[in-house]
């Protein structure tokens, strides 16, 4: 059962529950005591750029550090998020990446 609150927009895959105040760029009313949060955008990473980011090494190397039957499996890297439901497109969150190369420094 759907929320007052909540509409529904048709999108391409599944329906979507959204809150009205975040549809069409309207700003959320901010109740007193309310602090504001700032919006920190997730930045994805798609594979050719991923190498870039890690020496340009090979493709076959990410997939194998995600691979858990190979030798070379790294449990500690980032997983890929899927971008679509149907399709083989994925990326990496920037962040996680960012955070996996800075421990990899510490551990140096």
């Amino acid at each position: 059962m759907a929320h007052e609150y909540e509409t529904y927009r048709r999108d391409r895959f599944h329906t979507i529950p959204t809150a009205p105040h975040l549809e069409r760029g309207k700003q959320p009313a901010v109740t007193a005591g309310a602090s504001r949060t700032s919006y920190h955008p997730i930045k994805l990473i798609r594979l050719p750029d991923l190498r870039k980011r890690l020496g340009n090494i090979g493709r076959s190397t990410v997939y194998d550090w995600l691979n858990p039957n190979s030798p070379r499996h790294d449990p500690s890297f980032p997983v890929p998020i899927k971008l679509s439901y149907t399709g083989g497109a994925i990326a990496w969150i920037e962040s996680e990446i960012d955070e996996w190369l800075a421990a990899r420094v510490r551990v140096r």
